[in-house]
């Protein structure tokens, strides 16, 4: 049980409405495990504020964004600690600035890159969530 987050792409012609089709035809991009800074990145940014375990669609240059904000913090920018604050939920995991904290950054920053180079601009990218 706890937070389990996810991009996940969707064939071209296929969007986040095909709902019964969608986990079948999903590709698995990223994966994270109660890193809730991250998930608290996508309510705020992507979500709308509205944290209903709903599939957001995703940008390039909203993974770009994310990508800044974690070097900022990795960088120990100026108020690093309001940019990717923990979020707090059920079973979200630790809400400190701890070595689990870093882990969770440097493993975003990582992948988000790797995702870029691979980006496909036919394919459909979202964010979803679950607890």
């Amino acid at each position: 049980m706890g937070l389990d987050m996810y991009i996940l792409s969707l064939p071209e012609g296929m969007d986040a409405r095909s709902r019964s089709r969608r986990w079948d035809s999903a590709t698995e991009e990223v994966y994270w495990r109660k890193a809730n800074a991250i998930h608290g990145w996508f309510v705020h940014n992507v979500q709308n504020d509205v944290d209903q375990c709903q599939w957001a669609r995703i940008r390039k240059s909203d993974i770009k964004k994310l990508i800044d904000a974690c070097n900022y913090v990795l960088n120990g920018g100026e108020g690093w600690e309001d940019v990717l604050p923990p979020t707090q939920g059920f079973f979200f995991g630790s809400y400190g600035y701890d070595s689990d904290y870093v882990d969770d950054i440097e493993f975003t920053q990582k992948k988000l890159t790797e995702l870029l180079e691979r980006w496909n601009p036919r394919k459909y990218y979202y964010y979803h969530s679950s607890w």
